[in-house]
């Protein structure tokens, strides 16, 4: 878990409204870790927690409209 926080800490240390959560599968066994720098604490256990998901699609469609275009 150490080497989980201080990696991921680097990445979230300058980002204000950032929530991080990472889920490891282990032989069946799922562990949450959640990772955030906002001073208000969510009441709300990682496993509980809803995302949105965001869309790629455009981006694939933008490199094969200009690869077509070359």
């Amino acid at each position: 878990m150490m080497d989980l926080q201080s990696f991921v800490s680097d990445y979230t240390k300058d980002k204000k409204h950032l929530q991080l959560v990472i889920g490891i599968v282990r032989e069946g066994d799922v562990e949450y870790y959640s990772f955030d720098n906002n001073k208000k604490k969510s009441m709300i256990h990682p496993e509980n927690m809803l995302f949105e998901i965001g869309s790629i699609t455009k981006v694939f469609t933008s490199i094969i409209l200009l690869e077509m275009e070359k």
